[in-house]
């Protein structure tokens, strides 16, 4: 409001104040906590008291990385409105990788189910024999020098 000099014996003055809202930023995180990586980042833009809006909104994005094989541990956005202060529009979504059990009642391949009677036996299973989970891999190197010449072995 700008200053007004006022003397004595002046009427009243009325001064009206108009005040609008800040704009605010947010931001949500989705993180692999198995892997300790970002798996995406979304920014939002609003006024202060509104409701904070993502582009996609974070239950679909949840439920997209949950049909992805990812469990959810932990949510911080619980449909918020923003903050004065941004670092209070700060959310983070955690997942975890997701495990299936091979077992008679959830099998690798359905069209080839554990033996139930032998439940450890899954050398016909494929996909699940130990050549299958587990290679040895060999490499070779050869250096090439500037110069033309190669390094012993």
């Amino acid at each position: 409001v700008a200053g007004q000099t006022v003397n004595f014996g002046d009427n009243d003055i009325n001064v009206t104040v108009h005040y609008s809202a800040n704009t605010q930023t947010a931001t949500i995180t989705y993180i692999d906590d198995t892997t300790k990586n970002n798996l995406d980042s979304q920014a939002a833009i609003g006024k202060f008291g509104q409701a904070i809006t993502f582009e996609t909104a974070p239950t679909d994005e949840i439920d997209s990385y949950e049909k992805q094989g990812y469990v959810l541990v932990s949510n911080s956005f619980n449909n918020q409105t923003y903050a004065a202060d941004d670092s209070n529009n700060v959310f983070e979504v955690h997942f975890k990788h997701g495990t299936t059990p091979v077992d008679p009642n959830h099998p690798v391949d359905p069209n080839h189910p554990v033996d139930p009677d032998n439940p450890n036996n899954k050398k016909d299973i494929p996909g699940l024999t130990h050549d299958d989970l587990e290679k040895k891999v060999t490499r070779d190197f050869t250096y090439n020098f500037t110069d033309g010449s190669n390094h012993p072995e």
